[in-house]
């Protein structure tokens, strides 16, 4: 089961899709960074991987996150859960 997303961990799992879908490879954290406009996003990609957004392939020790089966189905079909704050 999914969690919801706040929107920079929206921002975030978008651009590492966005990334994973245009090269058929893992893309770095740098690159991430770089397509989300953003100086960092190590703390993101920890929330996504704790939220079951994204998954840590163990088989690879560089570009070994990508999003999980279920959080990529959502994110094909543009259904992806943003937790509203009050």
């Amino acid at each position: 089961m999914l969690l919801p997303l706040t929107e920079k961990q929206k921002v975030v799992f978008e651009a590492l899709s966005q990334l994973y879908m245009e090269n058929s490879y893992p893309p770095t954290q740098a690159e991430v960074s770089s397509y989300a406009k953003k100086t960092a996003v190590s703390g993101e990609i920890r929330a996504l991987r704790q939220k079951g957004w994204l998954e840590k392939l163990e088989h690879l020790s560089r570009r070994n996150i990508v999003p999980s089966e279920e959080a990529f189905k959502r994110f094909t079909q543009k259904d992806i859960l943003v937790e509203k704050r009050i």
